[in-house]
C-alpha cells in the first residue's frame, strides 16, 4: 500500500511542477497581470483535494493488482 501512495503521490508532485509551469508561462505570455495570485487561485488550493484524491487511487490500486497479477499469469501460462 505504501508503495502505491508514493507512487500517486509521486505523479501528483511531477503533474503539479509541470503543470504549474506551463500554467505559468501562459500567464505571462498572455499578457495578464497578477501572477501571484493567479497561482493560489488556480493551481495552490487543489492540491489537498488532490492529496486526498491520490490516496483514494492507492487504495483502489491496492484492491485492484492482485487481480491484475493474476491475469498476467493466465496470459503467460497462455489460458
Amino acid at each position: 500500500f505504501r508503495r502505491c501512495i508514493l507512487a500517486a503521490l509521486a505523479a501528483l508532485v511531477c503533474n503539479y511542477a509541470l503543470g504549474t509551469a506551463y500554467f505559468i508561462a501562459v500567464w505571462e505570455l498572455s499578457g495578464y497581470e497578477g501572477l501571484f495570485a493567479a497561482v493560489i487561485e488556480y493551481n495552490v488550493i487543489y492540491i489537498p483535494k488532490d492529496i486526498l484524491l491520490a490516496v483514494a487511487a492507492a487504495a483502489v490500486a491496492r484492491q485492484v493488482l492482485p487481480a491484475i497479477s493474476r491475469r498476467r499469469a493466465r496470459i503467460r501460462r497462455g489460458r
